[in-house]
């Protein structure tokens, strides 16, 4: 019969072996993930080339600075004023219908460019002009629009509770 093993010996790797493993298991993931890496060392030389990275570097070595100077900003009062209306301001702006706000925007656009072009021939209108004005079908538009943007903006008020 054979003679029960008394003794188990557990074979070290020296710090070579664990290394030559180590670099193996290495090369074995670069020539797997090939292409990902590829792929990011040429953003990394795209970033470079931009001037990112030193940029970044310059970041991060003054992280410290520049994370007290923007605690100081965020911490003023009226920053925090700011970053409401923004969260205010963006809701606001996610309501309403792209088109609608785009041709009220176009609208807008082309009623300070007349405007300008008004204002740089220093041209005054008279009274009698500004009376006939009102038979000009563009201008009897744009105040039934801004009537109505009026009556909506006054039912809010009036839900509101803030009309005085």
């Amino acid at each position: 019969m054979a003679k029960a093993i008394q003794q188990i010996e557990l074979q070290q790797s020296t710090a070579e072996e664990m290394q030559q493993k180590d670099m193996e298991r290495i090369v074995s993931q670069i020539a797997d993930n090939k292409q990902a890496i590829t792929s990011m060392l040429e953003i990394v030389d795209q970033l470079e080339a931009t001037g990112v990275l030193d940029i970044l570097k310059g970041f991060l070595s003054a992280r410290e600075k520049i994370g007290t100077i923007a605690v100081e900003q965020i911490n003023q009062p009226n920053i925090h004023h700011t970053i409401k209306n923004m969260f205010y301001t963006m809701g606001f702006v996610g309501h309403l219908e792209p088109e609608k706000l785009r041709t009220m925007l176009e609208s807008v656009q082309k009623g300070v460019e007349t405007a300008s072009t008004h204002a740089e021939e220093n041209e005054k209108t008279s009274t009698w002009g500004l009376v006939k004005s009102f038979r000009d079908p563009h201008v009897v538009l744009a105040l039934s629009t801004m009537v109505s943007f009026l009556k909506g903006m006054g039912k809010e008020l009036e839900e509101k509770g803030d009309a005085q």
